[in-house]
């Protein structure tokens, strides 16, 4: 799922198979098998070997589905690894800020009593 759709596009066109089809089953054919790691290896400047059904479906396959290193957890639209302790908002004011400040006097600012 790494290769860019440009390859995906060249995938096609050799197999005539749909990139989405070939994502699920890479090896769905010997040929498919062919293609799509020739283009990988072309893609990540690697020289391909000679396939084998050993390496397409023993131990350690070259075509394997990994996990997404991308974060699902999100906070405030910023992302949060599991590990990151939870943040509290803060308004910037002091904790305690009872409300608008007022003149010296303890009247209002802004305020006269003519």
């Amino acid at each position: 799922m790494d290769l860019p759709l440009e390859a995906f596009g060249r995938i096609e066109d050799e197999t005539d198979q749909r990139w989405i089809d070939v994502i699920v089953a890479p090896a769905m054919s010997a040929k498919v098998a062919m293609v799509v790691y020739r283009i990988a290896c072309e893609h990540v400047g690697a020289e391909p070997e000679a396939l084998t059904p050993a390496k397409l479906i023993g131990d350690t396959p070259v075509f394997e589905m990994v996990d997404d290193d991308l974060p699902d957890t999100f906070e405030g639209g910023i992302p949060k690894s599991a590990d990151d302790p939870a943040t509290t908002g803060s308004s910037g004011a002091p904790e305690s800020s009872t409300g608008h400040p007022t003149s010296p006097d303890g009247s209002p600012s802004g305020t006269s009593d003519s």
